[in-house]
């Protein structure tokens, strides 16, 4: 228990290094499944021939047929979700200063996540987070709203300010102590590029 409880410590050390930009508590949930659109296809007649050449089912759905194929959830599609998620929040927090080469590099917001459920256990595939490092100039809760909104996967969201930031990472890493020691998505961290500048 001790090595475990270290463990928790280090996780927490090492997101810590960030706590002067962590600003948002973040819960994400997921749905199982999904319809994807595949709107390659929307353009083109209907015809016998086309709809066999695309090999995909079509559904009626709201009065109108959409070609396409139903997605279920799992640890790839929560990545991808949440890598999708990260680039919409980013445009939404800073437009074209992500993209521009003299500004991109500290123009991105902090996501930290960690993942919880799914697998062998009987908990809902989820992820607690901590986002930071937004613009003064921007709605951080409605953008992150927004961003998460834009993804196919997303389902509910919660989104609170950090008041406790020591009580919140102890809370998203709290699966370490019953030996999910890959909670903390170490290699996913996402963050602006900074300089250190130390004085001689």
């Amino acid at each position: 228990m001790r090595n475990k409880i270290e463990l928790q410590q280090g996780y927490i050390g090492l997101m810590k290094e960030h706590s002067s930009w962590m600003k948002y508590a973040i819960t994400f949930t997921f749905k199982s499944s999904v319809f994807i659109e595949n709107k390659d296809y929307t353009s083109k007649e209907n015809s016998i021939w086309t709809d066999l050449q695309r090999k995909m089912p079509i559904y009626k759905w709201q009065q109108k047929e959409r070609i396409g194929h139903t997605a279920y959830l799992n640890d790839e599609a929560i990545d991808k979700t949440i890598d999708y998620f990260y680039a919409r929040l980013t445009h939404r927090a800073y437009g074209k200063d992500s993209y521009r080469t003299s500004t991109r590099d500290y123009s991105r917001p902090l996501l930290i996540t960690t993942k919880e459920g799914g697998g062998n256990t009987n908990k809902r595939s989820h992820i607690h987070g901590v986002i930071g490092h937004l613009p003064d100039t921007v709605n951080g809760r409605d953008i992150i709203d927004y961003a998460w909104n834009d993804t196919d996967f997303g389902g509910s969201i919660k989104v609170k300010r950090i008041y406790d930031i020591d009580g919140w990472l102890e809370y998203i890493t709290k699966e370490v102590k019953s030996g999910n020691d890959t909670t903390l998505q170490i290699d996913r961290i996402k963050k602006p590029n900074t300089y250190i500048h130390t004085l001689a």
